[in-house]
């Protein structure tokens, strides 16, 4: 069985849903055949008499032994699992909140956060399958149980997914099992089941994150799926509760350590990539709807339109000659009411606002790389969202965007004088998004502060693609791609910005430059493909 998926993906999309349930691997019981023996025989003792002896022994063991607690977890499993069809199932029922408190306090190894021995390594991988064991058996535990252990459902689910890695596919799959297991106990559909627990989950992470406690492996899964089921649903207060937190994980920052600080950057790039696939999924959905809103208001603007001209015709027939002082006096009254007309910003761009507020000032650390590429990859996300926000695109109002481009602008610019070229790539994709949504606006910053500079960076890296001596190299390997990803891009920066032919063909030397030592015209003319006849034209003349 394939393992290799992304829990949230499977929660949204039926066809990726495992069918089959991960197997343990055992040092003894190698064959599928011998597992199955092992397995009904633990579910023979689950419809024993003694049920109760033996599951007290169970617990006894897990809490008491160290070396044979994942074997005694196992059998415990598998023990439950055949109390279903056991007559005496109504006497064990009992015993079954402290197996879900024992199973609770199985959490992974967290303190390893830098150097680390083979001790502690080999400590947290024990500690981790336990906490597996403990999923499996609490999904289990509430399939057997039915609705009687409903009240530790929204516990249960904020210890399983905090506790999974989304980096191990067989973690995910262990996990995406016992959610399933939780829902039939339930009754429901696993999505129908986590969006009914979404404000525990919501309120445990919010309370987790203002109390900086970061460890969680399942931090990002978390994020995501709070995010995911609030924007689906509308839920208001825990998208309050969104912005609040981040606003209070970003204000101390300062205070925060090194790899705290990195930590948040990507908690917050998490929200904001949930976000945006809310965001997308709401444009796709209400796009239909739109259609007949648009009619509807078109109509009711005509008739508005309408409506005043009648009412300015019967102004000037009746006083024609205080025309002009009535239009000039309009003016005076409605210039200052333009101005001072300010709508309300809605949730989402509150949301994005927040975010590039915080997150602006990582972009110039130059001694933290890190940092700036995640800061990079959270405002290039925010901005192209803001802009598709109410007023906010291209030839609109822009009240919001652009002076958060001018902020954003002068670390931006500078970080095409890094010699970090991952911090260039970067900065080069924020700079299309701004390109794409501010044109006008950054037309003579980009001329004069970012040309020179990226001109400058074509040649260095057309040297490291050059030298023979690093051409195995990864940096030569890093270098030809960005180089090659830059020269596409170009082509629509120049149309973005519309630049002149002056402006546009320093760039295009350089691009023929670069193509012209291991290709001939015709293949260099293949292989760009300039959006404008202007640019075409000038490519010609350089072949």
């Amino acid at each position: 069985m394939s393992t290799n998926f992304d829990l949230i993906e499977v929660l949204f999309s039926e066809p990726l849903q495992p069918q089959e349930r991960p197997r343990n691997s055992f040092r003894h019981l190698t064959t599928k055949e011998l597992q199955n023996i092992f397995n009904s025989l633990c579910h023979t003792l689950g419809q024993m008499e003694s049920l109760t002896m033996i599951i007290d022994f169970l617990l006894d063991g897990i809490q008491q032994m160290k070396f044979f607690k994942k074997e005694a977890m196992h059998v415990l499993n598998q023990v439950i699992l055949g109390i279903e069809d056991s007559p005496h199932k109504n006497k064990v029922v009992q015993l079954f909140p402290n197996m879900i408190e024992e199973y609770l306090k199985q959490k992974p190894y967290r303190n390893v956060l830098k150097k680390v021995n083979d001790k502690h390594v080999e400590t947290a991988k024990e500690s981790c399958l336990e906490t597996l064991l403990a999923m499996e058996g609490l999904g289990y535990i509430l399939k057997v149980g039915g609705h009687e252990l409903t009240h530790y459902v929204p516990e249960i689910l904020y210890f399983c997914i905090s506790n999974t890695s989304p980096s191990y596919p067989y973690d995910n799959a262990v996990l995406y099992f016992a959610l399933c297991d939780i829902a039939t106990s339930c009754d429901l559909k696993l999505v129908d089941l986590l969006a009914q627990n979404v404000d525990h989950l919501s309120r445990s992470l919010n309370l987790s994150l203002r109390q900086r406690d970061l460890t969680q492996p399942g931090l990002e899964t978390l994020l995501s799926l709070v995010i995911r089921f609030s924007y689906l649903h509308s839920d208001p207060s825990i998208q309050h509760d969104i912005i609040d937190t981040i606003t209070t994980m970003t204000l101390n920052l300062s205070q925060s350590e090194e790899g705290q600080v990195l930590q948040i950057l990507r908690c917050i790039f998490v929200i904001v990539d949930a976000f945006k696939m809310n965001f997308q999924t709401v444009e796709r959905g209400v796009l239909l709807t739109d259609i007949t809103c648009d009619l509807k208001q078109m109509i009711e603007k005509l008739e508005k339109e309408k409506k005043e001209m009648e009412e300015e015709m019967a102004k000037l027939a009746l006083d024609e000659e205080d025309t002009s002082n009535h239009e000039n006096d309009d003016m005076d009254e409605n210039m200052p009411e333009e101005e001072s007309e300010k709508k309300d910003l809605n949730f989402d761009q509150k949301f994005l606002k927040t975010c590039l507020d915080h997150v602006q000032h990582f972009v110039s650390m130059s001694a933290q790389p890190m940092w700036q590429l995640t800061a990079l990859d959270i405002i290039s996300c925010c901005l192209e969202l803001l802009a598709g926000t109410p007023e906010e695109s291209c030839g609109e109002r822009q009240e919001n965007f652009l002076p958060l481009v001018h902020l954003i602008w002068s670390p931006l610019s500078l970080l095409f004088q890094s010699k970090n070229i991952f911090v260039v790539d970067k900065a080069f994709d924020c700079l299309m998004v701004l390109g794409k949504h501010a044109r006008d606006f950054i037309h003579v910053r980009v001329v004069k502060e970012i040309m020179p500079n990226l001109v400058k960076f074509f040649q260095t890296l057309e040297l490291v693609v050059k030298d023979k001596d690093m051409a195995r190299t990864l940096s030569a390997r890093e270098s030809k791609r960005i180089l090659e990803k830059m020269i596409n891009g170009l082509w629509d920066l120049l149309a973005l910005l519309d630049l002149s032919p002056i402006e546009s063909d320093q760039l295009i030397q350089i691009i023929v430059a670069n193509l012209s030592g291991t290709l001939n015209a015709p293949e260099i003319r293949c292989k760009l493909e300039p959006r404008r006849s202007l640019d075409c034209n000038i490519l010609d003349l350089k072949l």
